[in-house]
């Protein structure tokens, strides 16, 4: 397990180091608004991945755990993750769900910019929100 995480650390290193060799304008000095809707039909308001990073969640647990692709209507687009299962290919998940009187062990790896900072959380109950850089690996609690 431990092997696992180190690796996906590993590659989320080499991903940061590889972004940071490219410098970015911002879109108004690129002389692009950054007022109104965007005309691609792909972009919408609430976010979603950015290329092909997106927030990932891998469920080491014997339990099944409820989680949203969508921040801003949390219970319009909730998905179910089994024990064994993870979130890659189903795009940006943006929360996952900790169930009344229940508490989570996880570990976060945040990929790029680390808001939150890699390492071992406990959740409590109530939804939990997973950054577009976030990797979520929900912990065994049987070991």
């Amino acid at each position: 397990m431990l092997r696992q995480l180190k690796a996906h650390a590993a590659v989320g290193a080499t991903v940061a180091a590889f972004v940071g060799m490219f410098a970015v304008a911002p879109p108004a000095a690129a002389g692009v608004s950054t007022t109104g809707p965007s005309p691609d039909p792909a972009v919408t308001p609430l976010g979603g991945c950015i290329g092909t990073m997106c927030g990932l969640v891998y469920n080491y647990s014997p339990d099944t755990v409820s989680v949203t692709m969508d921040w801003g209507n949390i219970n319009g687009n909730i998905r179910y993750l089994y024990g064994g299962q993870n979130t890659n290919g189903w795009g940006d998940v943006d929360g996952v769900h900790v169930g009344p009187g229940r508490t989570m062990r996880v570990y976060i790896d945040s990929r790029l910019w680390g808001g939150r900072g890699d390492g071992y959380y406990t959740w409590l109950e109530g939804w939990h929100k997973i950054e577009t850089d976030e990797i979520v690996y929900i912990m065994n609690p049987n070991g």
